[in-house]
């Protein structure tokens, strides 16, 4: 083979990679024919026209083995043959190119050039083809052999971290999904092996590469979830390689959410490791080494809030090891509920703060079990949220964010505080706040996205003067200043974004940075003092190893419940006691009454039998009502919050049934609820 030309390019441009060391290739920064004139240049690449010792390892196989060029045209005609369906499709094609390493690196090019900080794939062709490819998967497995031999060449490639070669790996890990679950499995085990034995520089480069490209990383993504749950599935829950595999997730999350989130949190998560996963042993682990809790991005919801609560519950174990005292004792006066509970709250310890919470009414009696807490949160809340209290707006009639105009500024660490105090103690709020104020309180960078959720009219305004520099269109005619106007106490008043801001127009060369601006004016200066004081509230019960393994949005789902009410799975999760059973006639006439009910009632009914409105994390499967039978039809139906217990008379006419089950539902604070 004849290197003459692949030589030229390598002296007088170089392989691209920014931190070659070949110091025959220009791209080196130790390149030493550097001051050579072009004529000795062309002279060298004669010399070594007949050896590929001199080439650099960076250079793409296209410039030094050309011919690989037609195995390459030929995939993509075999590609767009799978994609069209066409019966008479070669494989032998197919097979050829798993034969060389240098033409599989190729594949799928897109239309950016191949350089080492961009693989270049043209994901929509892959997607394609994968989709389409999976309905011949019986003619792809017999080619597994091939297959596994392709991934070993290029694990084993003595240049095992080039552009090229991380290209290969990233295109086999795709093409995974094409083989059985087993070899799938292999792979991915071996590709372990060959990523974490690589620099951490270009693992990093290798994870940000792929990112790139969300579709292709999706496929990427499912395949190692397979791989993981393979190795579950044959009981090799304590293998490294569950832990590499949990770590090779969170990269690609990482990387993900270092480039915009464009793939959801939710799909990095695996449903089979975390159900198998045992978070009492996973936190003794992760106090003595490595633990998959290092990895959250792969945990569901469900298992961190079972690791939240067992790091909690250890918390307080060890307190009462040490002579502490095990609660955290509030008491109040049911006619002054806001001020009693803000004196209680004064001025405490973190070491208090993180004790259990235990809340009693004076001259009332019974034991916190969770009812009476939820009872006091539900009735400060009310009051604290309150348009009369004038801290916080209703937003789409959803959640509640901050006013930018308000006198008590110390009030909102009270609210930061209670917010931090029902996450610890398992209580949810019957507010909602927006997701955008758990990513404040993480430090997370904040988008357009995020202004979207509290003000979309604003942010749709902004888009639109970005659409309309994209068209060409003078924003300046539009007399647009640096300032926004805002309600202060009735008079309005303009405020500079920048300074000077109301003597500069926004222009199509600055409107990126007026976009800028109003996001950070409408997310973070206009409620700077508010937010402040909630975060430091907030952060008084310092938990930040517990906090960062939850997403943003699932701290929204801990402090305030889910959205979906599913009420069968309330039926099917109750339970009958003290003579019902779940065929009693009266039990019957009950569930066929609340069927009737609507929504609105039923949520009514959820806040009488639990003491909060508000789904657990898990559905209302979560929430175990007991039905207890009384004798006395007199009476009306009594809830135990705490136990989750009601007591319901054995009626027998359903119109009585009906009648006195609405009265507790309107009159459901502190009217037959225990």
């Amino acid at each position: 083979m004849d290197f003459r030309d692949a030589y030229f390019t390598q002296f007088t441009i170089g392989c691209g990679h920014p931190a070659c060391t070949h110091d025959e290739c220009f791209s080196s920064q130790t390149f030493k024919y550097l001051n050579l004139p072009e004529e000795e240049i062309e002279n060298l690449a004669d010399s070594f026209a007949e050896t590929s010792e001199h080439l650099c390892p960076n250079m793409s196989p296209i410039i030094t083995n050309p011919e690989i060029l037609e195995n390459i045209i030929y995939f993509s005609d075999f590609a767009n043959s799978i994609i069209n369906n066409d019966e008479s499709v070669d494989f032998s094609i197919f097979e050829n190119i798993l034969e060389s390493r240098d033409a599989f690196s190729l594949l799928f090019m897109g239309p950016s050039d191949f350089k080492y900080s961009d693989f270049s794939i043209d994901e929509d062709f892959f997607i394609d083809f994968l989709t389409n490819a999976l309905n011949h998967e019986d003619k792809f497995h017999k080619f597994n052999k091939a297959f596994l031999e392709l991934a070993k060449s290029i694990f084993t490639n003595p240049n095992p971290t080039t552009p090229h070669n991380l290209r290969a790996a990233l295109l086999l890990l795709g093409f995974s999904l094409l083989f059985d679950q087993v070899d799938l499995c292999v792979l991915h085990t071996r590709f372990i092996d060959f990523l974490y034995l690589t620099h951490p520089k270009e693992l990093l480069n290798f994870y940000h590469s792929m990112i790139q490209f969300p579709k292709f990383t999706e496929k990427v993504l499912v395949a190692a979830q397979i791989a993981v749950n393979s190795l579950v599935t044959h009981r090799l829950l304590k293998s490294h390689y569950v832990y590499y595999f949990a770590n090779h997730v969170q990269n690609m999350y990482s990387s993900n959410y270092k480039f915009n989130a464009k793939i959801h949190y939710r799909k990095f998560q695996n449903e089979l490791l975390s159900s198998a996963l045992d978070p009492v042993f996973e936190v003794e682990l992760g106090s003595r080494g490595s633990s998959i809790l290092e990895f959250p991005s792969i945990l569901t919801l469900s298992f961190k809030k079972d690791f939240k609560n067992i790091s909690i519950n250890t918390i307080h174990r060890m307190n009462s090891f040490f002579g502490m005292l095990s609660t955290f004792d509030v008491k109040i006066h049911r006619n002054d509920i806001l001020n009693d509970t803000i004196k209680a709250l004064s001025n405490k310890t973190e070491i208090e703060l993180r004790k259990p919470l235990n809340v009693s009414f004076y001259g009332e009696q019974g034991e916190d079990k969770g009812g009476v807490s939820r009872e006091l949160f539900h009735l400060v809340t009310s009051e604290l949220f309150s348009p009369d209290f004038g801290m916080f707006e209703l937003i789409n009639n959803s959640f509640y964010w901050f006013k930018q105009k308000c006198f008590e500024i110390a009030n909102f660490g009270i609210v930061g505080l209670l917010t931090s105090l029902a996450f610890h103690n398992s209580i949810m709020l019957p507010i909602r706040f927006p997701v955008v104020l758990y990513k404040k309180l993480m430090n997370i960078a904040l988008s357009m996205n995020d202004l979207a959720e509290i003000k979309p009219e604003v942010a749709q305004s902004l888009q639109s003067l970005l659409e309309l520099k994209n068209n060409g269109d003078d924003i300046s005619s539009l007399d647009l200043r640096f300032e926004v106007t805002i309600d202060n106490f009735g008079r309005a008043e303009n405020i500079p974004l920048i300074e000077n801001g109301g003597d500069i127009i926004v222009t199509n060369e600055n409107v990126q940075q007026y976009v800028d601006s109003m996001i950070h004016w409408e997310l973070e200066k206009s409620v700077e003092r508010q937010f402040n004081a909630f975060r430091d509230g907030f952060w008084k019960i310092r938990a930040n190893k517990i906090i960062i393994m939850f997403e943003p949005e699932e701290l929204d789902i801990m402090i305030s419940g889910q959205t979906v009410y599913n009420w069968e799975e309330l039926k099917q999760s109750s339970t009958y006691s003290s003579g019902y059973n779940g065929n009693s006639e009266t039990i019957g006439m009950f569930w066929k009454v609340f069927d009737e009910l609507t929504e609105n009632q039923k949520i009514d009914f959820l806040m009488f039998a639990t003491g909060t409105k508000r789904v657990p994390v898990n559905g209302l499967k979560e929430i175990q009502l007991e039905f207890q039978r009384t004798t006395d039809t007199r009476m009306l139906p009594v809830a135990h919050t705490c136990a989750e217990i009601i007591q319901l008379p054995d009626y027998k006419d359903i119109e009585l049934l009906r009648k006195n089950l609405l009265i507790c539902l309107e009159y459901n604070e502190g009217f037959g609820v225990i």
